[in-house]
């Protein structure tokens, strides 16, 4: 992305800010009121400008991003289905040894259910 062009560009939203904050400078040094919280000295109508300008700029430059993204996607590819010839995986050390203790632990435990028997075989 090329800052140079977005920053010499018009920003009309700027000027327009910038040009409200010396309107109330103005408003501020014309009255005669004595009153701190219109004269606040530590207001700087400004710089107050200038971060609202640099935040505008920041929100139109992420909806642009936002909206090149959006232009870029690529379509979703289809879900290959699952072949019904392909071979099983063969089963893990664990499920081949609790099927062979299995019988010994449902004779250690009558009535057990199937869940209970798992849970059994992970205590040993």
């Amino acid at each position: 992305m090329n800052t140079d062009s977005e920053e010499d560009q018009h920003d009309a939203y700027l000027e327009r800010m910038k040009e409200e904050g010396k309107i109330q400078e103005e408003n501020a040094n014309d009255s005669s009121d004595d009153s701190r919280e219109e004269t606040d000295e530590s207001f700087n109508p400004v710089m107050r400008v200038i971060v609202i300008g640099k935040r505008r700029r920041k929100q139109l430059k992420k909806a642009k991003m936002a909206k090149d993204c959006k232009s870029r996607k690529k379509p979703m590819d289809v879900k290959k289905g699952k072949d019904p010839n392909a071979p099983k995986r063969p089963m893990s050390a664990y499920m081949l040894w609790l099927n062979a203790s299995q019988e010994k632990i449902k004779s250690d435990h009558l009535g057990i259910s199937i869940t209970d028997t798992a849970t059994k075989a992970g205590e040993i």
